[in-house]
């Protein structure tokens, strides 16, 4: 599954992105962190969501949209 989020942080945008989906941090920790050259980054969590982070500095943390694979 893959979840898009716009956020000021790559943790609120996760954070954001499991209360949207109804998943408990430990079942769904962070795994690995690519990108942030350009504010883009992708976040692989344990339960094999990728979270897709678009990081406005003075954005409000928004899950923009979710893709069932």
């Amino acid at each position: 599954m893959i979840v898009a989020v716009k956020s000021h942080a790559v943790r609120s945008a996760c954070h954001a992105a499991r209360r949207h989906l109804g998943l408990k941090l430990n079942d769904s920790r962070e795994i690995i962190r690519s990108g942030g050259e350009d504010g883009l980054y992708r976040v692989h969590l344990a339960d094999g969501t990728i979270v897709e982070c678009t990081i406005v500095q003075s954005a409000r943390t928004e899950v923009l949209a979710v893709e069932k694979e």
